[in-house]
């Protein structure tokens, strides 16, 4: 996540990426930091950043600047979520003319930051995240990809399998939808599609899913379904940062290790690919 501030000297700079820093957490804290306006409008075509935070009362724009440089930022980068800090409270009401998520007052600013801060990083992952339209038989569904626990080929449709609901049913292609999908979705079979941020452990013939279902791997699919799993919770440890390996993520390959130790990888399967 990348995280703008434009504030009108150094020392204030310095100040709001230090609390960005402290309350972000690792390694989310990519931070740059301007004093003027115009070098960051230079950049934030190709950043695209998640959060901008600006003193509403830019020296270089003069009173309430910060609100016209915040607009234009909208304009390149419309995810963009924007906090302002100002001196005077009173000036709160010109933040009104754009959309943002926090006045911050700079004599509040170390007590409030933590709240601003959660406010625009909760609205740019709602923003942000991924999503399939899945079209039933009268209406158009967007599922999130987080919400998708496995996809199955069911005939000549699609089942989306996701969490404290009855599965989707859709006319869809799964070649089309293995291809279309992020890196997190694994093809483990001709009829399986799972996420593997949702996959519990693995077994000779089966993954098992956090919701307790099993979904069939093809003797096809098993040795690079093992390395492609193996590999992404690897990545994602590397991601969460030293120390903080999300819990999930540690039971699962802990789980993988103790399969592959007691399987081995010789001829894992007997029965044929479905």
């Amino acid at each position: 996540m990348l995280c703008y501030i434009c504030d009108s000297t150094a020392d204030d700079c310095r100040e709001l990426a230090r609390l960005y820093k402290k309350y972000a957490g690792d390694p989310i804290w990519n931070v740059k930091a301007f004093m003027n306006p115009e070098k960051l409008m230079n950049l934030v075509a190709g950043d695209k950043p998640e959060i901008l935070i600006v003193d509403i009362s830019l020296k270089p724009l003069g009173e309430c600047g910060g609100v016209d440089l915040a607009r234009k930022v909208l304009e390149v980068s419309p995810t963009t979520q924007i906090i302002f800090v100002g001196d005077n409270p009173l000036h709160c009401t010109a933040a009104y003319g754009v959309k943002h998520v926090f006045f911050l007052p700079r004599a509040l600013c170390a007590k409030a930051f933590p709240l601003a801060l959660g406010k625009a990083i909760e609205a740019s992952q709602v923003q942000n995240r991924a999503a399939v339209v899945v079209k039933t038989r009268d209406i158009l569904i967007r599922v999130f990809y987080d919400e998708i626990y496995y996809i199955e080929n069911h005939g000549r449709q699609v089942l989306f399998h996701i969490a404290k609901e009855p599965p989707l049913c859709s006319y869809a292609s799964i070649e089309i939808l293995s291809k279309t999908l992020d890196d997190r979705f694994l093809r483990c079979s001709k009829s399986y599609i799972v996420n593997m941020d949702k996959v519990k452990s693995l077994s000779l013939r089966d993954l098992t899913m956090r919701n307790g279902d099993q979904v069939h791997i093809s003797q096809s699919h098993f040795t690079s379904a093992k390395e492609k799993l193996s590999a992404y919770l690897e990545a994602k440890a590397l991601v969460v940062g030293m120390g903080r390996l999300e819990s999930r993520h540690r039971e699962t390959l802990k789980e993988l290790e103790e399969n592959q130790e007691s399987t081995g990888d010789s001829n894992p399967h007997k029965t044929q690919s479905p």
